[in-house]
């Protein structure tokens, strides 16, 4: 029962890394298409220079979200995993003292 607890909690962080992932490439090509586009609107180098710039800026805050997410969902399983592990250990230590009232 524990180590399929464990798996799920797994197979949680798993996915969630994968969706933070594919979430990332998203805003990433956002930010490149929007450069593009003001990129062919500026009319002078500077513009360009500008355009260039906030790409950069979004697709580097776009990491760093992404970084952020896999290091919540990590903690997020160390979590439930400790916590499984104090039940069982809560559950062992009571079967082994049972209370003897009559």
């Amino acid at each position: 029962m524990d180590a399929m607890k464990h798996a799920a909690a797994t197979a949680k962080e798993k996915i969630q890394n994968v969706s933070a992932k594919a979430e990332e490439k998203m805003d990433k090509g956002k930010a490149s298409a929007t450069a593009k586009t003001d990129k062919v609107i500026a009319h002078d180098e500077a513009g360009k220079q500008e355009a260039k710039a906030r790409e950069h800026q979004k697709e580097a805050e776009a990491e760093r979200i992404k970084h952020e997410k896999i290091q919540s969902n990590v903690a997020e399983k160390h979590e439930t995993k400790a916590d499984l592990e104090n039940r069982k250990a809560a559950a062992d230590s009571a079967y082994r003292a049972p209370q003897t009232q009559i």
